[in-house]
């Protein structure tokens, strides 16, 4: 882990991926991204963090972004912005999780991947009418409202088992 946060230190200012994903030991996002402004892609998926803070919305570059199978994440994120770029979302949720309302405002969001310890679709992917791809992750999900139709855009829906 040392290593890659001297990486990511030495290369802030071009480094457009950081990939994080499966470092277990890592309970919290590094504080030195805040100032990787060129910074696309950010993956932490399967790691220990509880929270993801404000300053990764921040970012004004981020287009994807993927914290699947964070099973430690006390709540969901809060912070997004409409005038956010991300692309492509890939989001764990759990029983307790409910997904913020500010999503919605995601209007360059292309692609969702849920992933979790949900059965149901929440309610607001319904509302996102940008979407063109949605997938769901070794979730508990078996059928899909009928709101689905709402979703003019939607080109591609899969569901995965691990």
């Amino acid at each position: 882990m040392k290593k890659i946060l001297e990486k990511i230190l030495n290369e802030k200012d071009t480094i457009k991926k950081i990939d994080l994903s499966g470092q277990h030991t890592l309970t919290e996002i590094p504080e030195i991204i805040k100032d990787c402004l060129q910074l696309e892609i950010l993956n932490i998926s399967y790691t220990e963090i509880n929270e993801i803070p404000d300053f990764v919305f921040k970012l004004p570059k981020l287009k994807e972004l993927n914290y699947l199978g964070c099973t430690k994440l006390k709540s969901q994120p809060k912070s997004f912005f409409s005038n956010q770029s991300l692309k492509k979302l890939s989001i764990y949720i759990s029983k307790k999780h409910i997904l913020t309302e500010e999503l919605k405002d995601l209007l360059s969001l292309k692609s969702i991947i849920l992933n979790g310890e949900i059965n149901q679709v929440p309610d607001l992917i319904y509302d996102l009418n940008n979407l063109e791809e949605l997938e769901f992750f070794d979730t508990k999900i078996s059928t899909v409202s009928k709101k689905i139709e709402q979703l003019k855009n939607l080109k591609k829906i899969s569901f995965w088992q691990a």
